[in-house]
């Protein structure tokens, strides 16, 4: 027979068993203990905030969870950061390095406020970000080529901005980008032959910078794509045929640059769902492609171009 093991021990080994199911269930209902590096970099973040408009900070009080604060979203497992959203809200001073922290951020929303400063290199550990808007601000400095390392983006829009530099050719390894928005800027140099390589991109706005150099045949591989802007910069060079791949594309906008050659006849007759097409303030030559007059389930179409 085997040892009978005495009253007190059994009640030992049975606390010794239950202490950490207690302690993690604990943590788990007082999330802001258990996760304090969220708390801290948001805190972080509101003291890099000089004026709050609209008093958006008035919940973000010690004794509520940080998870209840405005404009804060937690996931509801972990309890831990997903989302800082605050857009609109009449924000005036910097975006905290800090931020950085929130290594379970998926959205960080700061758009159409009064930012300035720099946009923090340490955005780059965000691995789980997803959409980053911060369009609408008046953030300076150039694109940290760091945010290529964030792989999971989908959005990333800071157009309206005082931003100068390039466009990072790293950002062509983000292969799950959708939207890319960085009109009305201060951009200058080439558009990467690398984002010819984001085959998910659907949504392309460089327009209103100051960007030359030729349009890249590389983005012809992107078939996905539906709408191209990139008037008001210094483009030169033809109009590349290999845009006739994009079959997807409902609008491309090359207003205002310093195109020149003919208008591609193939890319006339293969982009047949193209609904809006404007090459005005450019130098095109060569006669006006008869496909063009046929307009494929289009409601409005543009092609006027002038010497």
């Amino acid at each position: 027979m085997g040892a009978i093991i005495p009253s007190p021990f059994l009640f030992i080994l049975l606390v010794i068993l239950i202490i950490p199911w207690v302690v993690e269930s604990v943590h788990s209902l007082h999330p802001h203990k258990n996760n304090a590096s969220d708390e801290q970099a948001l805190l972080a973040f509101r003291t890099a905030i000089k004026y709050d408009q609209e008093n958006s900070f008035v919940t973000w009080a010690p004794n509520i969870s940080f998870c209840k604060w405005k404009g804060v979203t937690c996931s509801v497992r972990r309890q831990r950061v997903s989302s800082l959203s605050l857009t609109g809200v009449g924000l005036v001073g910097t975006i905290s390095p800090f931020l950085g922290n929130l290594s379970f951020l998926s959205i960080l929303d700061l758009s159409n406020n009064n930012l300035d400063g720099h946009v923090p290199n340490q955005l780059h550990s965000l691995s789980r970000l997803r959409y980053l808007h911060l369009h609408k601000n008046r953030l300076e400095g150039s694109i940290p080529p760091t945010l290529s390392a964030c792989h999971n983006l989908m959005d990333l829009n800071i157009w309206d901005n005082h931003l100068t530099g390039n466009i990072p050719p790293d950002f062509g390894f983000l292969f799950n980008l959708n939207s890319i928005q960085l009109s009305r800027n201060n951009l200058t140099g080439i558009i990467p032959n690398s984002l010819g390589n984001i085959s998910s991109l659907n949504y392309l706005d460089l327009s209103e910078n100051k960007l030359e150099g030729h349009i890249p045949q590389e983005m012809g591989r992107l078939s996905l794509l539906n709408l191209v802007d990139l008037g008001g910069n210094r483009l030169t060079g033809e109009i590349p045929s290999s845009l006739s791949n994009c079959t997807n594309l409902e609008a491309l906008a090359l207003t205002d640059n310093h195109l020149s050659g003919e208008i591609p006849g193939e890319f006339c007759s293969k982009n047949t769902l193209l609904k809006q097409l404007y090459l005005a303030g450019n130098r095109l030559s060569g006669e006006i492609p008869a496909t063009l007059l046929i307009v494929h389930n289009s409601k409005y179409s543009a092609w006027r171009t002038t010497s």
